[in-house]
């Protein structure tokens, strides 16, 4: 019994945690279902037994322990994330407060130094908000609006610079199918074949999910067999493990697809050039392209002369 509500107690403290702050719509939602889940079997145990129907309690208590147990590792899974994000979080301010005894330095993106007194510097019409980052222990120092209201860390991603006026050549034989467009090539600097590497090892190293999932497995199969009981093909397909065995399966096929992302990348960064599209009648030694696409991988490299978005995400 006590084992019993430690299950519980935990399932919903994690999926709660995971429904109300995940860190992706997706995420949310997925948390979301285990929680009306967690209601549902017991509120419609209740209404079987009001409307004289007897219980599902029998029906249901052969697949209940085991998803039970699938559900409280979900919700611990959820809870060793956020430990692990506190745990980050204390050690940068750690990291912080050496920095701050000897340097006073800090960067800053957005604007120059010379900012207006809103805190935005401004080319043209155009307001820049400055962002103002230390940069050892990536702690969030100053925004547009000043100080922000409590801690937070803004990572940060050290990406090669864009080369807008670099020399581009035709591509014999290409042309766009769009005639106000000009297909041309450019050669990669040694700074960008080191950031697509750096992006391709990323994606290979990303195999946290996975691990957690394969491990959940194996505890599931484990509580199913010493905890619950259960033996032969009910341990091996039960309510808990089918659930992780689809969850082991995703992770692994979101892991090959990053596998095959990351050879792209890699035959990216030993190609010796990327495309450039940019306008027909702009002048070729001076126009900033339209976009640069990595021609493996298909990938927009470059918009208007700033770097895609895709390049700044945490892989």
């Amino acid at each position: 019994a006590d084992l019993w509500a430690g299950l519980v107690v935990l399932a919903w403290a994690g999926v709660v945690l995971g429904a109300i702050g995940g860190a992706s719509v997706r995420k949310r939602l997925a948390f979301a279902a285990a929680v009306v889940l967690l209601t549902a079997i017991p509120v419609a145990d209740v209404i079987v037994g009001r409307m004289g129907l007897g219980s599902l309690s029998p029906v249901l208590w052969h697949h209940l322990p085991s998803l039970y147990t699938a559900i409280a590792l979900l919700g611990l899974y959820e809870i060793v994330v956020r430990v692990r994000q506190k745990w980050t979080f204390v050690r940068a301010l750690r990291a912080a407060e050496r920095e701050l005894a000897t340097s006073d330095e800090v960067w800053i993106f957005g604007g120059p130094p010379g900012a207006d007194a809103d805190g935005t510097a401004r080319i043209g019409h155009t307001p820049l908000p400055r962002i103002e980052v230390l940069p050892r222990s990536e702690l969030f120092v100053r925004g547009p609006g000043g100080l922000p209201p409590r801690l937070a860390l803004a990572p940060i991603r050290r990406l090669a610079p864009p080369r807008p006026f670099a020399l581009r050549v035709p591509i014999p034989g290409a042309r766009a199918q769009d005639p106000n467009l000009r297909v041309l090539r450019r050669s990669l600097s040694p700074e960008e074949r080191s950031e697509l590497s750096g992006q391709a090892g990323r994606l290979r190293r990303n195999l946290g999910p996975v691990l957690a999932a394969y491990t959940a497995c194996a505890v599931q199969l484990a509580a199913d067999a010493f905890v619950w009981g259960r033996t032969g093909d009910d341990v091996w397909f039960s309510a808990g493990a089918t659930f992780w065995y689809a969850v082991a399966a995703a992770t692994s096929l979101v892991y090959v697809r990053r596998l095959r992302a990351a050879q792209r990348l890699d035959r990216d960064a030993d190609h010796p050039w990327l495309v450039s599209i940019d306008s027909a009648d702009a002048p070729p030694a001076e126009a900033v392209p339209h976009m640069e696409v990595l021609p493996v991988s298909r990938l927009v490299w470059t918009e208007h002369g700033r770097p895609a978005a895709w390049r700044f995400q945490q892989s």
